[in-house]
């Protein structure tokens, strides 16, 4: 091979590697970026779980207790015969 041909060779390939490390590096950006979203989206999601969580056991301990003004009401059409 020439001098001159070989000089031009590397140029070329020196060019190709170049874009390929620019894609590369476009690429590595772009998955950071869609971790960091995605990682986010995630800890919004466990917060409003929690949330609902708790939402959802206070409802069943709200339900577990027994209202004294219900007894009274039953108690009372129970009394009067129109239950």
């Amino acid at each position: 091979m020439l001098p001159k041909e070989r000089e031009s060779m590397l140029i070329r390939v020196n060019a190709h590697l170049q874009r390929l490390l620019k894609k590369a590096n476009e690429d590595k950006r772009l998955l950071r970026n869609m971790k960091t979203h995605y990682w986010a989206r995630l800890h919004v999601c466990k917060a409003k779980m929690k949330i609902l969580q708790r939402k959802l056991s206070e409802a069943r301990k709200r339900k577990k207790r027994t209202n004294p003004l219900r007894i009274l009401a039953e108690a009372s059409l129970t009394h009067h015969g129109t239950h």
